[in-house]
C-alpha cells in the first residue's frame, strides 16, 4: 500500500523525486497566500493558510502532511485541527542537528529581520541550550530585492559562487566562532545548494527540506502520529471556518509571485 504525503507549501515547492522513498507518494498543496513573514501579522496569515492546507489534505485522504518550511507555520494548531500526522521541517531538522552533536547553529539565507521566527521556534521546541547561534547570510538591506527577478535568492538557487561562498563562510563561523558541532539550513529554499555546502564543510550540515521530509516517511513507517494528549482535537465542523477565513484573507495580500516563498521545482536525478 502506498502512503500519501501532502507537501504543504508555495506552488512550485515540489518534492524532488530522488527524495521520495519506495512505498510513498507526494503531492504539493499550495497554501494560496503569497506573503512573506516580515512581521508577526504576516506570520499569522501564513499560519492560517497552512492550517487550511492541512485540513484540505486530510479531507482528500492523505496519510500525513509535511510542512515544507523551516518556519513550521501553523504546526501546533494543524496538529489539533487534523487527526493525520503533521510534521514540520523546522522541528525535524533541529532534532536531527542536535543528535549530530551537542550544539548546533541555524544558518539562513534570510536577513536578521526574520530572527524572531527562528527564536520563537527554538524556544517552542526547547532548544535554547543546544542552539548556540542563528546566522544570517545577508543583511536587512537586501529585503528590497526579494521580489526582483534577479535576487539573492535566485542567485543562491542558481549556485552563484559568491552566494555559495557566503553560505559556507557562515557555516564555518558557526563552528569556529560560536561553538556549534553541526549546522542546519534555515530555509527549505536552500535545498539546491545542500550537497555543495556539505562538500565544503567537515561537519554535518542538515538541509532542511530533505531532513524534514524523511522524518515524515519514518514516522509513517512506524505507524505513529502526534499525541492526542498534547494536541486536543478540534470539532470536525470547525474546518469550514478556516476555509472561509483563508478565502477572505486572499485579497489582502500581494497577488504577485513572491520570490521569498517560492521554491523552484527540482528535476529528478
Amino acid at each position: 500500500m502506498t502512503l500519501r504525503i501532502a507537501n504543504i507549501g508555495k506552488e512550485g515547492s515540489n518534492m524532488p523525486a530522488r527524495f521520495i522513498g519506495a512505498g510513498f507518494s507526494v503531492e504539493t498543496f499550495d497554501v494560496g497566500i503569497p506573503v512573506f513573514p516580515f512581521n508577526q501579522i504576516d506570520h499569522q496569515l501564513k499560519s492560517l493558510a497552512y492550517i487550511d492546507a492541512c485540513l484540505r489534505a486530510e479531507k482528500a485522504g492523505f496519510d500525513a502532511a509535511y510542512i515544507n518550511t523551516v518556519g513550521d507555520y501553523g504546526i501546533e494548531a494543524a496538529r489539533s485541527a487534523t487527526s493525520m500526522l503533521v510534521v514540520g521541517s523546522g522541528q525535524s531538522t533541529m532534532h536531527a542537528a542536535a543528535q549530530a552533536g551537542r550544539r548546533f547553529s541555524i544558518v539562513t539565507i534570510w536577513p536578521p529581520a526574520t530572527a524572531y521566527m527562528y527564536e520563537d521556534l527554538v524556544s517552542l521546541y526547547g532548544f535554547e541550550k543546544p542552539c548556540v547561534s542563528i546566522r544570517h547570510v545577508v543583511s536587512d538591506a537586501y529585503l528590497g530585492q526579494v521580489q526582483a527577478e534577479e535576487s539573492f535568492v535566485t542567485q543562491m538557487k542558481a549556485g552563484a559562487s559568491h552566494m555559495l561562498d557566503a553560505v559556507a563562510a557562515e557555516c564555518h563561523k558557526a563552528v569556529l566562532e560560536d561553538g556549534a558541532d553541526s549546522v542546519m539550513f534555515g530555509c527549505t529554499c536552500m535545498q539546491p545548494i545542500g550537497d555543495k555546502i556539505q562538500e565544503r564543510c567537515p561537519f554535518p550540515v542538515f538541509e532542511a527540506m530533505r531532513t524534514g521530509y524523511k522524518m515524515t516517511e519514518m514516522l509513517l513507517s512506524l505507524k505513529l502520529t502526534q499525541s492526542c494528549v498534547a494536541y486536543q482535537q478540534m470539532p470536525r465542523d470547525s474546518a469550514p471556518a478556516y476555509r472561509a477565513a483563508v478565502t477572505a484573507a486572499g485579497p489582502l495580500v500581494n497577488p504577485e509571485d513572491c520570490q521569498a516563498c517560492a521554491i523552484s521545482a527540482i528535476a529528478a536525478e
